[in-house]
């Protein structure tokens, strides 16, 4: 390929790069869209050039292990069909994305990242400037007109006014503005840190940092409130710029969040539910299986029971709760979704065990690769990573097409911090 043609394709590339921001707002089709136009540009750069150095990676082997498998179980242990075959298939799409977005970011110029370093983070505050709009908008809806519908009586100073409980934002009628900034907006306001080379000026971070808790917090999403605690723990503890000193901080903002939660009505009313079915007169276990999520799980682990080694087959969950079976005065149906509410048990459901210890390995050598290459900027998006992985929460459905694309994205975003340096304003 000739330097034209290579300037062409990085160019082209590039620019549905940024898209995926906007794409993740707009939902399932917009992102799926970006994700099969970047693996086509990706494959027919490969063919044309002859040029297949993008699946060069310590992760490629493994991947590749556990898409064949996704496909040789689907095709002879789950109910042979297009459909489950097509989502087993989805699975080599999404690595090659990976592979492919995180080799040739490495290739656009260091203009170009600091650009999307940008990007992203103007993506982020936008967010937070529509999420403010739809609380304080007595209609509740936001800048785009999308309202939500969560809405609550609060009495304040012996006041009575209207609250959202939940937030929407610019994700129509989808509660998960949260689940965005937690993911994305943190990994946005990472790499404007440190691709930008603010590293003498920590107090910018602690506030870009800070801002973003606050606004998770406001939507309240409790799964993704966890997971941004569990990020900050994993970078303040693990990061050697931020030295036991700055512990200090770390309570302060602490304390300032709890207040947060505690004045605000909504941010408090979803933690006194948590509160609530925890102090229940049955011990915590079996209060906890009176829950929505709790009846998930236990439909989850009988359905695994059923099918330990290979599973059901992809997607299939809402399927097999649906089945009208009673175990033990248990109807299957009442723990009925369209996933369990948990990433473990939705591989272990419907991948089966064998799968799952090949994702245990696939994790095991991206903490192995972060450790032998370490960097400020990776440890950040690796903290990201294993906060959306925290098995303490519900959880998306990682086979789903939205849900799982952060998986990829994050995953793309850390291979090729991996290799990241600055100096004197440069990418090396």
């Amino acid at each position: 390929m000739n330097v034209n043609n290579e300037r062409y394709f990085l160019n082209t590339f590039f620019t549905i790069f940024l898209f995926i921001p906007v794409a993740l707002i707009l939902g399932n089709f917009a992102i799926n869209l970006t994700i099969y136009l970047l693996v086509t540009l990706i494959l027919l750069k490969a063919f044309r050039s002859k040029d297949w150095n993008f699946l060069k990676s310590d992760l490629n082997t493994i991947l590749f292990i556990m898409w064949i498998y996704l496909l040789l179980i689907s095709i002879f242990f789950h109910d042979y069909n297009i459909k489950n075959l097509s989502k087993s298939f989805i699975f080599g799409i999404n690595f090659i994305f990976c592979l492919g977005v995180a080799f040739y970011l490495k290739k656009i110029s260091f203009d170009k990242v600091k650009f999307f370093s940008y990007i992203f983070l103007s993506i982020t505050f936008l967010i937070y400037i529509d999420l403010l709009y739809q609380f304080f908008n007595p209609e509740f809806k936001d800048i785009l007109g999308f309202k939500v519908n969560t809405i609550r009586s609060y009495n304040i100073f012996n006041i009575e006014k209207l609250l959202p409980l939940r937030l929407s934002g610019p994700f129509k009628d989808e509660l998960v503005p949260g689940f965005y900034l937690a993911t994305i907006g943190s990994a946005s306001i990472f790499l404007f840190y440190y691709v930008n080379n603010f590293l003498q000026k920590k107090s910018y971070l602690i506030f870009l940092l800070f801002l973003n808790f606050c606004f998770i917090i406001l939507t309240g999403e409790r799964s993704s409130t966890i997971m941004n605690v569990v990020t900050l723990l994993i970078f303040l503890i693990f990061d050697s710029k931020f030295q036991l000193k700055k512990i200090k901080y770390l309570f302060l903002i602490v304390l300032i969040l709890g207040l947060f939660i505690k004045i605000n009505p909504t941010t408090n009313e979803r933690m006194n539910d948590l509160h609530d079915w925890s102090t229940r007169e049955n011990n915590f276990f079996n209060s906890f299986l009176q829950t929505p999520w709790g009846k998930h799980y236990k439909t989850s682990i009988i359905l695994i029971k059923k099918k330990p080694i290979f599973g059901t087959g992809i997607r299939t969950f809402r399927i097999e709760c649906s089945k009208d079976f009673n175990i033990e005065g248990y109807v299957l149906s009442d723990g009925c979704a369209t996933h369990p509410h948990h990433y473990i048990l939705e591989i272990l459901v419907e991948t089966g065990v064998i799968f799952l210890l090949l994702f245990f390995y696939l994790i095991y050598k991206i903490i192995i690769s972060h450790i032998k290459n370490f960097n400020h900027l990776s440890h950040g998006l690796i903290s990201i990573f294993l906060s959306y992985l925290f098995p303490l929460r519900p959880t998306g459905a990682f086979f789903s097409s939205w849900h799982g694309s952060f998986f990829w994205i994050l995953l793309a975003l850390i291979i090729f911090s991996l290799d990241f340096k600055v100096k004197n304003n440069e990418m090396k």
